[in-house]
């Protein structure tokens, strides 16, 4: 809005999805009104690139289900590198009971990108090993992963 950009907030509650329609079709109405940029914050993992994959318009995933939350995950990253001013071979924890956290998946994305082979470091999760199918490493006790961490 600052930047001159009209905005409109459709929440479910209050669309047609209450009446049956689809998410595309409801989305397709918004690229008719000729939505440059859809936000969408939705329950069903995948949504965000189910639509990009089928509307003109841009999409930014504001959080799919219990799949990701990238536009958290991309303020923790720049938080990261506003405080340390890096994020090449720093140890990261993530600490507690994160396999339900869209959030946690989005920080693990952000910090294990290509180029960053050598610098992925540990996930402490009390009771699971599902996020090292994402490339990190997950440590259960935690006085490890605190005297780790940088």
């Amino acid at each position: 809005m600052r930047l001159s950009a009209d905005v409109v907030n459709i929440s479910a509650g209050a669309s047609s999805l209450q009446k049956g329609e689809s998410l595309k079709d409801t989305a397709l109405n918004l690229q008719a009104l000729r939505a440059d940029i859809i936000v969408l914050r939705h329950g069903s993992a995948g949504s965000s690139r189910f639509l990009a994959e089928r509307l003109g318009a841009s999409i930014i995933n504001a959080g799919d289900g219990a799949h990701e939350h990238p536009t958290q995950g991309l303020l923790d990253t720049f938080t990261i590198l506003e405080r340390r001013g890096k994020i090449e071979g720093l140890d990261v924890a993530i600490v507690g009971d994160i396999l339900f956290s869209r959030v946690a998946r989005s920080n693990i994305c952000a910090l294990t990108k290509p180029g960053r082979e050598g610098d992925r470091r540990g996930a402490f999760n009390a009771c699971s090993r599902a996020f090292e199918k994402l490339g990190v490493r997950v440590i259960h006790r935690l006085d490890d992963v605190l005297s780790r961490a940088t």
